[in-house]
C-alpha cells in the first residue's frame, strides 16, 4: 500500500504540474485528464482501497486549487478510483485494451459524479456543459495518452 500511496502523491503532484506548467500538452484547449490515468492505474494495481485514496488524494489537491466548493474533485476522483478498482485481480493486463476501457469506465463515473454534483451543490449555472465537443475530445485525447502513462509506470516499477 506505501507504493499505492507513493503514487498518489505523485498522480496529486502532476495534477497541480498539469493546472500550472503543462500548458504545452493542451491540444486546442483540451488535456488529456493524466491524474484520472494514474488513478485508474493505482486502482488496477492496488485494488478499490488504492484507487480511492489515490482518487482522494489527487481530488483534494484538485478542490485545494480550484473554484468549486472543497470535497467535489476529491469525491468525484475517488468514486472514478473505486470503480477502476474493480477490475484489480479480475482482468489480465494487455498493453492498449485494458488500460483504454479502465479509462472509459473512469472518465464515464467523472463525468457522471460530476454531473450529480453539479446539482446537489447548485453549481449547474456556473460550470460548463458537462456533456459537450470538448468532454468528447478530452476523452479521446485521454485514451490515446493511456496506454503510454502506464508504460511509463510500469517500467518506473510500480
Amino acid at each position: 500500500m506505501s507504493r499505492a500511496f507513493v503514487l498518489a502523491l505523485a498522480g496529486a503532484g502532476l495534477r497541480l504540474l498539469q493546472n500550472t506548467l503543462f500548458g504545452f500538452i493542451a491540444v486546442r484547449g483540451v488535456q488529456p485528464d493524466l491524474a484520472l490515468i494514474v488513478t485508474a492505474f493505482v486502482a488496477f494495481r492496488f485494488g478499490r482501497q488504492g484507487g480511492q485514496v489515490a482518487g482522494f488524494l489527487i481530488g483534494i489537491t484538485e478542490d485545494a486549487v480550484g473554484a468549486t466548493p472543497f470535497g467535489f474533485h476529491s469525491l468525484v476522483r475517488l468514486i472514478h478510483g473505486n470503480l477502476a478498482g474493480l477490475f484489480h485481480g479480475n482482468v489480465a493486463m494487455d498493453a492498449l485494451f485494458v488500460p483504454a476501457i479502465l479509462v472509459i469506465v473512469s472518465f464515464g463515473a467523472k463525468v457522471a459524479g460530476t454531473a450529480v454534483l453539479t446539482v446537489v451543490f447548485g453549481l449547474a449555472e456556473t460550470v460548463n456543459p458537462i456533456w459537450n465537443v470538448a468532454t468528447l475530445f478530452e476523452l479521446t485525447y485521454t485514451v490515446l495518452v493511456t496506454p503510454i502513462v502506464f508504460f511509463a509506470l510500469r517500467k518506473v516499477g510500480f
